[in-house]
């Protein structure tokens, strides 16, 4: 999941002691468990709970300063939950991005007002699309199976993105909206990628006595989750929509 990016600021050194020390936090519950969905500790590992901030992003491992100054190599494997929550703009939506937004629709299948804003959506959970009443708990509710033209909750796919028109299909319906000018795109995804150094970050991490941060070199820790909120919108890659 976490591939190389141009964020990285911690030295390449400090990342080669993390990359030989999955055995040291458990190398069996680090990669040997990546077919179960649950996540498990290292045996005989101690917990910690910080926040901080992000120095940089080297493969699946995080460089992390905590509330102390310390600094961490984390790992991060398919089991670690991660959470991205930020803002970013139009430019940021591609195709295929599940999505979700409230409006009125018409018949013809189009937002009668601009959108002024919309989440994208974390596909892992493959979340239900369609048409939702907005008066459901969105947690529980199921698409309307034959929707009349009204104000509806939408989780829908992008399907094409313009500077002045959105297209989307929620289900069997084919929408399309006009984006505000101003349109806010809040992000609510897993993707580390998009985090760049000096974001808040707080982690919930696993470790053994002797991987604690000194001196001389920066402590290692296995992920169990990690929060990052985005300081800024992320950087677009120049990839067509």
């Amino acid at each position: 999941m976490l591939t190389k990016t141009p964020i990285l600021k911690t030295p390449k050194w400090m990342f080669s002691l993390a990359l030989g020390a999955a055995g040291a936090l458990g190398g069996e519950a680090a990669l040997g468990q990546q077919a179960q969905s649950q996540f498990q500790a290292p045996a005989n590992s101690l917990m910690m709970e910080e926040t901080g901030k992000l120095e940089g992003m080297r493969g699946n491992i995080l460089s992390f300063r905590d509330s102390k100054d310390a600094v961490w190599l984390v790992q991060v494997n398919p089991q670690t939950t991660v959470n991205i929550a930020g803002e970013a703009k139009l430019d940021y939506l591609r195709t295929g991005m599940l999505v979700q937004l409230k409006g009125t629709i018409n018949e013809e299948g189009a937002f009668e007002e601009p959108v002024a804003e919309l989440e994208v959506l974390n596909s892992k959970g493959k979340p239900t699309l369609g048409l939702f009443n907005v008066a459901d708990d969105p947690d529980e509710a199921k698409p309307v199976r034959e929707p009349e033209a009204g104000e509806y909750l939408v989780r829908a796919r992008v399907i094409g993105v313009k500077d002045d028109e959105l297209n989307l299909v929620a289900g069997r319906l084919k929408l399309s909206a006009k984006p505000a000018e101003d349109l806010k795109v809040v992000l609510a995804v897993d993707d580390p990628t998009l985090a760049q150094p000096g974001d808040a970050m707080k982690l919930k991490a696993w470790f053994y006595e002797n991987s604690r941060p000194n001196a001389m070199a920066p402590g290692k820790a296995l992920a169990e989750s990690v929060d990052i909120t985005l300081a800024n919108p992320p950087l677009v890659s120049k990839r067509g929509r």
